[in-house]
């Protein structure tokens, strides 16, 4: 008589099964179970698939398959033997034995952008009963270029986090009305972070800088949860000396050279562990920091008589780091030179007192500038009157503090000039005499100059 064989299904799946002539289960083992009675011999037996019995002798048995699987799946046949009352009996099945995938979806990661590219790693014999699919598990709508495939690209919806699955099933052969499939699935998160994009907002009258500051560095405020930072390659610039410092877009700098500076600004976002991994950068903003210049100038000592007064000006300017300079004399007359020399003579035709000065520029930027004026005018007088200047005593002479200046007429203003021609002491009197203080000068000779209203005099006196 025909006994029922039970096959049960081990590894993930361990429910009984009734006699049939088909069966699939999913792994390399399988429970076999006969029911005999009154037998005095029992062998089980599989010649398809190289295999081991846990007990070739008992009703219930579990086969392990040792041979490879072939495209996913093996097929073998089990029968067994069993001698009852002197009769041998016998029955047999076909199992499909599916081999389980492993898969890898792969490591969760980060990306700029929207665009994804997976890559899936499966540890199972390729087959054509093996099929995978990926599927998002995100709140946002994930485009596969091709969800069948490990390898795939494509574009999500939305910025944030969202699952990508990837799934496997190994399909059954020889039963194909079984509802036993073996399947397996990974899962890899993507976290999709908004490419950042930098803009300067500075226009072309920002290209020069007066010195070694420069401020208002201006660009574009990055939008919602990102950062940015200025950045030039000479590590000895200062960003924010005056404002908010090197990661506010609006922002000052100072430099330790003169000469051209690359400035950038870079926008960029990203995890805690990697905030800078998306970046975008603006620029270079090239600006041309120029030395400013301060202009420094004297005259040459008078008596100055028209109509040929000749009249020396001293150009005493420091051009230190300055390059292509533009100097202009104004005499005050009406009349301009351009010259840079340390000397330039002017003639006056006319009495009258000259305010000249000189401009100081870089023809590179001509916004960096300064003016030199005298302290006092140039007094050009129509000629020397007849001074008596018997009338005059200065006292004493060297004189080491206080200067006596008497005449016999009325003084209108005494003036002290040094050898530079530059007038060091200056007082109005409109007295028959004066105490000029000379504590506070250099000790040296010096030309004291009288004046009275349209004539003057001038004699020298030594401070020591």
């Amino acid at each position: 008589m025909k006994k029922l064989l039970l096959l049960l299904v081990g590894a993930l799946f361990f429910a009984s099964y009734a006699f049939s002539q088909n069966l699939t289960v999913c792994g390399n083992s399988v429970d076999l179970s006969a029911e005999v009675e009154n037998y005095t011999d029992f062998s089980w037996f599989c010649d398809d698939v190289d295999g081991t019995f846990s007990d070739v002798n008992s009703l219930n048995t579990t086969f392990t398959v040792l041979s490879s699987f072939n495209d996913g799946y093996l097929v073998a046949s089990f029968y067994y033997n069993a001698t009852v009352g002197g009769v041998v009996v016998s029955d047999t099945m076909h199992v499909e034995f599916l081999e389980r995938p492993v898969v890898n979806a792969g490591p969760d990661f980060t990306v700029c952008g929207l665009d994804f590219h997976l890559n899936a790693i499966s540890s199972h014999t390729e087959g054509n009963n093996i099929t995978g699919l990926w599927t998002c598990l995100g709140t946002g709508t994930a485009t596969f270029d091709d969800a069948t495939s490990a390898y795939t690209t494509g574009e999500y919806s939305e910025y944030g986090s969202a699952t990508f699955r990837w799934t496997e099933v190994n399909h059954p052969h020889i039963n194909a009305e079984s509802d036993v499939a073996c399947s397996d699935y990974d899962d890899a998160i993507i976290t999709f972070y908004e490419t950042p994009s930098a803009a300067l907002s500075m226009n072309v009258a920002d290209t020069v800088a007066c010195g070694l500051n420069f401020e208002f560095l201006r660009a574009e405020t990055p939008e919602g949860g990102m950062s940015g930072y200025w950045y030039e390659e000479n590590t000895s610039t200062q960003f924010g000396v005056a404002n908010m410092g090197v990661f506010n877009p609006i922002t000052d700098v100072t430099v330790s050279s003169y000469g051209r500076h690359d400035f950038y600004w870079i926008v960029y976002a990203g995890p805690e562990e990697n905030p800078r991994l998306c970046v975008d950068t603006a620029g270079p903003w090239t600006v041309n920091f120029v030395r400013q210049p301060i202009a420094e100038i004297s005259t040459s000592a008078g008596p100055f008589v028209a109509p040929d007064a000749h009249v020396i000006f001293y150009n005493t300017t420091n051009y230190q780091d300055m390059e292509n300079v533009v100097c202009e004399w104004h005499f005050g007359d009406g009349t301009s030179e351009d010259n840079c020399s340390e000397s330039v003579e002017h003639v006056y035709a006319e009495a009258d007192c000259y305010e000249p000065y000189l401009v100081v520029m870089s023809s590179n930027a001509p916004q960096c500038v300064d003016v030199a004026r005298l302290e006092n005018c140039v007094s050009v007088t129509s000629g020397i009157a007849d001074f008596n200047v018997s009338d005059i005593v200065i006292s004493p002479n060297p004189a080491t503090n206080f200067l006596n200046i008497t005449s016999g007429e009325v003084i209108s203003d005494i003036e002290i000039v040094n050898v530079m021609g530059q007038v060091v002491y200056r007082t109005e009197v409109n007295a028959y005499n004066a105490v000029c203080d000379v504590n506070g000068l250099a000790n040296g000779v010096y030309l004291v100059r009288i004046r009275h209203f349209g004539k003057f005099s001038e004699q020298k006196f030594v401070k020591e």
